[in-house]
């Protein structure tokens, strides 16, 4: 399945020169939680995501009217193609740990734009369970690597899961010396009574 046939087609988008508090009003009239950000030939310059928004208000000190898109979207351009196959979108995704990514078409415009909302829902909608469970599991995959945090990420959790299974396990010295404390606090305990037993005989 190609990306052009789960994507959304009606874009909205917003500018650079924009203030925060306009691009706030356009995610909460169209009901979406990023908004691509494009230049006067639609081009695709950068993402502008709620959180970014929010982040960007909170770090300046600043209400979102005093703040252009510009200065918070993240620039990082990590999108595909309407031709591109459904799972290179998935491992965009997966190794941006974006959970939203933007379509382009050849002169770099912005077409579409594709969620794991979209995928989730075409998922549902496969006619056996045998699909639904294919499509879970992709689904899973991407989404458990987009929420590790990112000392967690796949990358730095790996060499740790190695490390730790070649890691040679040792006994503690103090376990091998607890059994030989045990047996002489017993052979005390015998000496003390042979020797009160002597004490009692010669005392007769």
């Amino acid at each position: 399945m190609q990306v052009a046939e789960l994507m959304s087609h009606n874009v909205t988008t917003c500018r650079a020169e924009d203030s925060l508090r306009d691009a706030a009003a356009l995610m909460w009239q169209q009901d979406c939680g990023c908004v691509p950000v494009v230049d006067d030939q639609q081009q695709l310059v950068g993402m502008l995501t709620d959180r970014d928004a929010c982040m960007g208000a909170l770090s300046r000190g600043l209400s979102l009217h005093d703040i252009r898109v510009g200065q918070v979207m993240s620039v990082d351009k990590h999108a595909v193609r309407a031709g591109d196959d459904l799972q290179a979108a998935l491992d965009v995704m997966r190794e941006q740990r974006v959970r939203r990514v933007p379509v382009l078409d050849a002169e770099e415009r912005i077409v579409g734009l594709l969620s794991l909302a979209d995928i989730a829902r075409e998922g549902l909608a496969q006619s056996t369970d045998a699909k639904k469970r294919r499509w879970g599991m992709d689904l899973l995959d991407t989404l458990g690597n987009i929420s590790l945090p990112e000392e967690l990420s796949p990358e730095t959790l790996a060499p740790r899961v190695v490390a730790r299974k070649a890691a040679p396990k040792s006994r503690s010295p103090r376990a091998k010396a607890s059994p030989k404390r045990v047996v002489a606090k017993k052979t005390t305990a015998k000496k003390t009574g042979a020797a009160k037993g002597k004490k009692k005989s010669s005392a007769r």
